[in-house]
């Protein structure tokens, strides 16, 4: 919602969050709170980034500028080259600068082949400043900046476009590590939240089935299934592959008009809940 925000400048409910909140909707930079104060709708939503940020998923710090044609971001102030903001990084110059708030394209200039930086000073650099502004003007003769607008870019996922799901597994893996699967788990809202809940945990493979309880150090008298007593009872097993299990399975997809082979492995019961 928040990437939202920040890309629909025209929409309708962008207009009323900034003329609530100031332009920027109360965020700063990271994409998270500081001028909100009560309990609001809008706050909620932001929070939400935080609550993905205390996960180690690093939402807040994933979300960056990407630039183009520079006219949106600010040359100083925003991140868009490297990890940090210039006016940290090149503090003793942006002391000196005239416009703090200047944007990219305010400070680039493109002249034929070469690209240079446009400074206004509010006095001559000196020393350790000329340093510093030796190491920028390296810094942006390799800038090259398009016809394009400034856009939003989410480096949790490759193709650079968030997505809730991209999200909640970089979670599941931060927080299962190597026992999270793979496998895609669709909520169905035509069935209870506890069975959707059900179906992930089945994904992750943790429900209290006879082997994970052995690895975990508790005692049983055996770690076969004790429906068939056949085969260790594993999730899989239990969920599929258990004969009494493929029989309801069979019965179920008969009953519904549907293939019987649909449902071969984990996988499918679960992606075809």
């Amino acid at each position: 919602m928040v990437v939202v925000f920040q890309k629909r400048k025209n929409a309708l409910w962008v207009k009323i969050i900034r003329s609530i909140y100031g332009k920027g909707g109360g965020l700063d930079t990271n994409i998270t709170c500081r001028n909100i104060s009560g309990r609001t709708i809008w706050k909620e939503i932001i929070k939400a980034g935080t609550i993905a940020d205390d996960t180690r998923a690093s939402f807040s710090t994933s979300i960056t500028k990407q630039l183009e044609n520079g006219e949106s971001i600010k040359f100083w102030k925003d991140i868009w080259c490297g990890s940090e903001r210039f006016c940290t990084l090149f503090h003793r110059i942006f002391m000196l600068g005239s416009n703090k708030d200047a944007h990219v394209a305010d400070r680039i200039s493109h002249n034929g082949t070469s690209t240079c930086g446009i400074w206004s000073w509010i006095r001559s650099p000196s020393g350790r400043a000329l340093n510093e502004l030796t190491e920028i003007n390296n810094i942006v003769s390799s800038i090259k900046l398009t016809d394009k607008p400034d856009a939003w870019k989410y480096d949790l996922d490759p193709s650079g476009i968030y997505t809730t799901k991209s999200l909640a597994r970089k979670i599941d893996c931060l927080k299962l590590g190597n026992h999270a699967t793979n496998i895609s788990v669709p909520r169905n809202k035509y069935i209870p939240q506890k069975v959707n809940i059900f179906a992930w945990r089945v994904a992750q493979k943790k429900i209290p089935v006879r082997i994970e309880l052995d690895k975990r150090g508790i005692d049983l008298n055996t770690v076969l299934c004790l429906i068939c007593n056949s085969d260790i009872e594993s999730t899989d097993h239990t969920m599929v592959h258990c004969p009494k299990i493929a029989q309801i399975w069979f019965l179920t997809l008969n009953w519904w008009n549907q293939p019987t082979s649909i449902i071969s492995n984990l996988e499918d019961a679960i992606s075809n809940q």
